[in-house]
């Protein structure tokens, strides 16, 4: 029931990627990989340059309104979201990590598909941070405003590098099995076996020098030889 429901879940990742990113069809195949990803940095990329455009029209606005004293900050805001649609966009993996692998475990694409969803769920945070900049405009709660739309674009740099660690450093599910320690249970037993072979041998020359006393009788038969050459002397 619990592999069942992974999967599934895994189709709930997809699925909801795929309605805001069309033909995006995750990374458990393959061949779609590189295809996922694409797509789904593009969208990313396309929806900051949107927000961007919003940003450098509420420039003209501030200076038509007098709001000089804001636009560094705004521009600073500008730069920090146009940076990270760059970044995203033009981002280059080569062979590595997910690119790599032919089979992917479970949590980590799970880990993966979590990431693609926070990313384009950033996107949704910055714009409606602009959404409230623009209402604040003449307003007190301008500078505060900015800010907020500043911090919203450094967290969404900040998990497009989580995910980037993550994709380059998946490990292949097959690595992951090979991994694990073997007990070479023969081996050991056949290890034991000459050790019990050498006590054999050890102990068998040890018999074979008690054999010598079986060779007393021959030093018998010589003195028996004496006594008859003695007793060949006394015949003659």
């Amino acid at each position: 029931m619990d592999i069942l429901r992974s999967f599934e879940d895994m189709e709930t990742w997809v699925e909801r990627i795929a309605q805001r990113v069309p033909g995006y069809a995750g990374y458990k195949a393959r061949e779609k990989r590189r295809e996922a990803d694409k797509l789904l940095r593009e969208k990313i990329a396309q929806r900051l340059r949107e927000q961007v455009q919003r940003l450098t029209e509420l420039q003209q606005q501030l200076l038509r309104t007098g709001g000089l004293r804001w636009l560094d900050d705004l521009e600073t805001a500008v730069v920090r979201i146009q940076a990270a649609a760059d970044k995203i966009r033009n981002a280059a993996y080569g062979y590595a990590g997910l690119f790599d692998a032919v089979k992917i475990n479970q949590a980590q694409l799970e880990r993966l598909y979590r990431f693609d969803l926070d990313l384009l769920e950033h996107v949704d945070r910055i714009a409606q941070a602009i959404d409230a900049l623009q209402a604040a405009i003449g307003t007190p709660d301008l500078g505060a405003a900015i800010a907020e739309v500043q911090r919203r674009a450094q967290e969404l740099l900040t998990t497009f590098r989580h995910r980037e660690d993550v994709l380059l450093h998946v490990e292949p599910e097959s690595e992951a099995t090979e991994a694990q320690p073997e007990t070479p249970l023969a081996t050991e037993t056949s290890d034991e076996a000459p050790d019990a072979l050498g006590t054999q041998a050890e102990a068998e020359p040890e018999e074979g020098r008690d054999a010598p006393e079986a060779s007393e009788p021959e030093a018998d038969a010589d003195e028996g030889q004496d006594e008859t050459g003695a007793s060949g002397w006394f015949d003659v």
